[in-house]
């Protein structure tokens, strides 16, 4: 068996940073004896360092040694009811929305409080490992949002009650703000704005007061909202600042490195698109310089003076226009809480 490295980290927590898996995924790897550091079984605890080599069934893993952790990376997806997150929730047959991620290379993608599968909208995916512990330390102060459709609109009196008996719940958490909005039919909309709570928990404070819940989406969550343009099964990663702004909720420094890279790049969002009328060369949106009215301009003769400078005209006006990316959905600010921190029990 091959000796702990002195002064090294354990096994557990340096997979778990790198975004290989989970700490509890790893004891389960290392239960199951498929993990090994230089050719020989890992045992739990096991102490490792930058020039140790770590493999998975006997497939070396890429730690980037000696250049530190990786950058810390999150994404956002858009998962549709009946979609599972994980593939550890995923039947037989079914696809969890991390395998539909983009590949990240020396990493793996791990839910940030992930729903049930029943449930859909916003789930959140890190390639940190300790951006993921921070997150479920501090689950009773996570601001969240949900979209819940019921069949039927509760009255003003309903709609107070939901919030008094979100606080006195077996696990209660607080609402401070609840809208309603018509739907389809019969059918009506709740939008939630909560702290500290959890998909089940809204369900089970609707059930206790007679409200049919048809559908569930979370739509905000740790700060974030999701886009409006990102359609179902697509995903985007947040940029620097989202990114930051996100772990501030956490009180976690996210690990620096590409993260400034622009969101915007068609090679980094998927399922990102801008308006009809805002995508440079759109043929909808372009208009011919001149054009009066529904009319454009005249088109110069051939030969002419004017024909010979259109070319040139036209590269120096694009080298002047500034390049224009796909922007984010302004978010609407949180509501502001008051009153201490409930922990969660």
């Amino acid at each position: 068996m091959t000796k702990s490295t002195p002064g090294g980290e354990r096994i557990q927590k340096v997979l778990s940073a790198a975004g290989v898996a989970s700490r509890r995924q790893v004891e389960t790897w290392l239960a199951q004896g498929r993990l090994s550091v230089n050719g020989d079984p890992a045992t739990a605890g096991h102490r490792i360092g930058p020039k140790d080599v770590v493999a998975l069934d006997g497939r070396r893993l890429r730690l980037a040694a000696g250049a530190g952790p990786q950058p810390t990376r999150v994404i956002a997806y858009h998962r549709a009811p009946g979609e599972p997150a994980r593939a550890a929730d995923a039947p037989a047959g079914t696809t969890p929305a991390e395998e539909r991620l983009p590949k990240v290379h020396g990493a793996r993608w791990l839910p940030l409080g992930a729903m049930a599968p029943s449930d859909g909208g916003l789930e959140l995916f890190t390639t940190d490992g300790n951006l993921r512990a921070a997150v479920s330390k501090q689950a009773s102060a996570h601001d969240s949002q949900f979209a819940v459709r019921v069949r039927r609109a509760p009255t003003e009196q309903e709609r107070l009650q939901i919030i008094a008996t979100a606080a006195a719940a077996e696990v209660p958490f607080e609402v401070g703000e609840c809208v309603i909005e018509a739907g389809e039919g019969s059918n009506a909309w709740l939008h939630l704005m909560t702290r500290g709570a959890r998909a089940r928990d809204v369900r089970a404070v609707l059930a206790a007061l007679g409200h049919d819940v048809g559908r569930l989406l979370r739509t905000r969550f740790l700060g974030y909202a999701m886009p409006r343009l990102l359609a179902r099964g697509r995903s985007a990663e947040l940029d620097a600042e989202a990114l930051i702004a996100l772990c501030a909720q956490v009180d976690y420094r996210p690990v620096e490195g590409e993260i400034a890279r622009a969101v915007a790049s068609p090679r980094n969002v998927r399922g990102m698109l801008p308006s009809r009328g805002g995508r440079p060369g759109n043929k909808a949106s372009a208009k011919p310089a001149g054009a009066t009215g529904s009319k454009a301009a005249a088109k110069p003769r051939k030969g002419s003076k004017e024909a010979a400078a259109a070319p040139r005209a036209a590269k120096a006006g694009a080298a002047a226009a500034p390049a224009k990316r796909v922007l984010l959905p302004s978010e609407r600010p949180l509501k502001r809480f008051t009153g201490s921190r409930k922990s969660r029990r």
